[in-house]
């Protein structure tokens, strides 16, 4: 990453900024006892959209193993993309 493209460093850098930012807002929606903030947060998932092969499974696979916890983390598959 030090050597490489500065965009990549960018998009990375972008994702770990998204991982801080809804955990933070989950651990303040727990601070003040916001169960609506804390359920539309969901910093698990921007934590595996940094991890390439996490990311796929989590997007690609999860739907289709586990529908239920991947609706719950606000994955979202279109029709399209199930066919």
């Amino acid at each position: 990453m030090t050597k490489g493209s500065v965009i990549p460093s960018l998009g990375l850098l972008s994702r770990a900024t998204q991982v801080v930012w809804y955990t933070g807002r989950e651990m303040y929606g727990e601070a003040t006892d916001d169960q609506e903030m804390v359920d539309k947060t969901h910093p698990t998932k921007y934590f595996f959209n940094m991890i390439p092969v996490a990311a796929q499974f989590q997007n690609e696979l999860l739907p289709y193993i586990y529908p239920e916890l991947a609706k719950e983390q606000g994955v979202r598959v279109t029709a399209e993309a199930r066919r």
